[in-house]
């Protein structure tokens, strides 16, 4: 067991897991910052990264050099470090041996807030679809959009100026959200079953994620299941740095 931890730590990439040879460098390097097999990571590769980052960081606090308290707070980079690594599909090895200063402690509490903010979102947004009342938009509204922020203008602007189209609206959001989703689905298994690193996982990755184009990830209508897919801005409203959708104070 002690054997297996260490060994992680050093980080070397697998044969079978670099990237074709055939393949440019870098060739989403304008949203990559780390050379990998350029396409992100599926949901699949996020259950694995977040599994052995979960037993590293066991390995940590169980260490006698281990401090805790305030030591253990994860800062921002930390955050930035993990969501590098799952849109460049690094592994947690890979991820420790370009950058050996992270420790897999604040990296797991990063990932496990991201997690907590994303999903208190799409709770507030599954409400809104549930009860598609004006009361419900501004009851989970505010939550919603940290996520969902054009959407939830969009309904607000409706409720606001058209109240008597405020249901059909917000269901005609749902369908066109659930349609997202089942694409972005599709995409994950097709690049599932494709070799790590190939051409076409490379594309395939383009559709999936791509914050500076028209990836299924950066629309709209696209409601992040894992944290893997979370867009630059959307990352930005979860950690409160920027707010897109204003509420009337209560009262």
């Amino acid at each position: 067991m002690n054997t297996t931890l260490v060994s992680r730590h050093v980080g070397t990439t697998p044969t079978e897991r670099r990237p074709s040879p055939d393949l440019p460098s870098r060739p989403n390097g304008h949203w990559m910052p780390w050379l990998s097999a350029n396409c992100p990571a599926t949901a699949r590769g996020e259950q694995q990264f977040l599994a052995d980052l979960r037993l590293l960081s066991a390995a940590e606090t169980w260490s006698p050099h281990h401090v805790g308290g305030t030591d253990d707070q994860p800062e921002r980079s930390d955050a930035t470090a993990v969501l590098n690594a799952l849109r460049c599909g690094l592994s947690v090895d890979d991820l420790l041996h370009r950058a050996p200063g992270l420790r897999p402690v604040r990296l797991l509490r990063s990932y496990l807030d991201l997690d907590v903010r994303r999903q208190k979102a799409v709770h507030a947004w599954d409400w809104i679809v549930a009860d598609p009342s004006e009361n419900s938009l501004y009851e989970w509204g505010p939550d919603a959009a940290a996520l969902m922020s054009p959407i939830v203008g969009q309904l607000l602007d409706v409720a606001r100026r058209m109240a008597n189209r405020y249901e059909s609206t917000v269901v005609t959001a749902a369908m066109h959200i659930e349609e997202t989703g089942r694409c972005v689905a599709e995409v994950e298994r097709a690049l599932d079953a494709e070799p790590y690193g190939s051409k076409q996982a490379v594309e395939l990755g383009r559709v999936l994620y791509d914050p500076a184009g028209s990836a299924l990830t950066n629309q709209p209508t696209h409601l992040p299941a894992r944290v893997g897919t979370l867009t630059p801005s959307r990352v930005a409203t979860l950690l409160g740095d920027r707010l897109e959708v204003t509420f009337p104070l209560a009262g």
